[in-house]
């Protein structure tokens, strides 16, 4: 049985209430629906004040996309009553996650990738500095993502004021440093798991220094011994493991479905492990 996580569960702000606050119901973990996680969506959840605080009351105006979205769908929250969190909690207990603050990353998948792989989704170190990152995900005509997307897509980025603009739209290919740069001088090995190489959660295909793309591929040294594409062997070596020490087990077995894709069930803390 699971034990219930620290968040509030109850009068949660909603500025569409005539209490102020309303009551969240709970929702399962996989689910047909998403709820829009753009940054637009990012900026009515804050609902900034005169002075530019957020009151965090805008989520009922968040919308929900897809299939049987209930009412209310963003005032809501997964009971871990079955322990069906347990993994992830463990993930965010015992490596270091934080949650009791505002990410860097203010919009959906591929910037939020890019953060947990390289630390910004900034396109290079200048734009960093800059204060200059991608927004979104990749849009235009085409398919695919980072270096190997087809020419036509973009990426939107935004400035440090906020200013999103037609005019500030790039190839999502960047170059900068990653964990992974900082992992390998020192001889520490790293693996990143993903069912496809094309995907805007393989954050390796945007960096251009460990893609190497040739054509539609990714071609580098880098990313053939460590991106692993094909990881059902990794299951293999799960299975394995079920007659070792419960609390390694357990912690091998939460990284793994920590990678679950199920519907819109999504990897809270990526694919990444070293």
């Amino acid at each position: 049985m699971g034990k219930q996580y620290d968040i509030q569960t109850k009068n949660w702000l909603d500025k569409t209430s005539a209490t102020g606050v309303t009551q969240p119901t709970t929702a399962a973990l996989a689910s047909k629906y998403d709820l829009d996680h753009a940054h637009h969506s990012w900026v009515t959840q804050c609902d900034k004040d005169a002075t530019g605080n957020c009151r965090m009351d805008g989520a009922a105006k968040v919308q929900c996309k897809g299939i049987t979205c209930p009412v209310r769908a963003p005032l809501a929250y997964v009971d871990n009553s079955t322990g069906i969190l347990n993994p992830y909690l463990h993930l965010a207990t015992q490596y270091g996650w934080a949650n009791a603050m505002f990410q860097t990353n203010q919009g959906p998948s591929f910037p939020a990738h890019q953060f947990i792989f390289g630390g910004t989704s900034a396109p290079s170190l200048a734009d960093d500095h800059a204060g200059t990152f991608a927004a979104e995900n990749m849009n235009g005509k085409g398919s695919g993502a980072g270096c190997i997307a087809s020419s036509t897509r973009f990426v939107q980025l935004i400035t440090a004021n906020g200013a999103e603009t037609s005019s500030n739209r790039i190839f999502p290919c960047f170059d900068h440093n990653t964990v992974a740069d900082l992992l390998q001088p020192r001889s520490i090995t790293w693996k990143y798991y993903s069912a496809g190489a094309n995907s805007i959660w393989t954050a390796p295909n945007a960096i251009q220094h460990l893609c190497m793309a040739s054509g539609t591929a990714c071609a580098g040294a880098d990313w053939k011994a460590n991106v692993d594409l094909n990881p059902a062997h990794v299951f293999d070596r799960h299975r394995k493991l079920q007659s070792a020490p419960s609390h390694l087990g357990y912690a091998y077995r939460a990284k793994l479905r920590s990678c679950g894709h199920q519907h819109r069930r999504r990897p809270l803390l990526g694919c990444f492990h070293c």
